[in-house]
């Protein structure tokens, strides 16, 4: 049984290697777990429902895709655009918070150490929030609102 256990690892190794670095990505979504309860908020965990945009796997210098998260009757649309500039990955983040209202946003992002950096911004009364220069890597958005404390699962951008 060993044998065909390693038999069928090495057919896995050849035609669905794991992707690179994604041990070290997995490790930065763990640790931001820890970052979250470090806020000492009382945070509900929107569910990520709908992505759409490049397919995995797409190449280019400039890729798109939206990310639609819902938690009871609050709806979030994310676009993350990224673009290379000067051989550096740089991203925008849109978003629309929808009922609209007083809401601000944060992004928490880890670097490779796992370091949180958070961005703060609020909506405005469309429920439009915007997010520009960000690097490349591990994020998770957290909304403030008069209602609601929500996160999103950590994603990368």
């Amino acid at each position: 049984m060993t044998g065909e256990l390693e038999d069928l690892a090495r057919i896995y190794d050849r035609f669905d290697p794991m992707p690179d670095g994604m041990i070290e990505r997995m490790q930065r979504a763990a640790r931001s777990e820890v970052d979250l309860s470090a806020l000492e908020l009382d945070l509900e965990l929107l569910e990520l429902i709908e992505r759409s945009g490049v397919p995995a796997g797409a190449r280019g210098a400039s890729s798109a895709y939206t990310l639609r998260f819902a938690y009871d009757h609050i709806d979030l649309l994310v676009r993350v655009a990224s673009d290379e500039a000067a051989g550096r990955r740089l991203t925008r983040l849109d978003g629309w918070v929808v009922p609209p209202g007083q809401v601000t946003v944060r992004v928490l992002e880890l670097d490779g150490d796992g370091e949180a950096g958070v961005l703060e911004a609020s909506a405005d009364p469309l429920g439009r929030f915007e997010f520009s220069g960000l690097p490349s890597g591990m994020v998770r958005l957290i909304l403030l609102g008069e209602d609601a404390q929500l996160a999103t699962p950590a994603f990368e951008i």
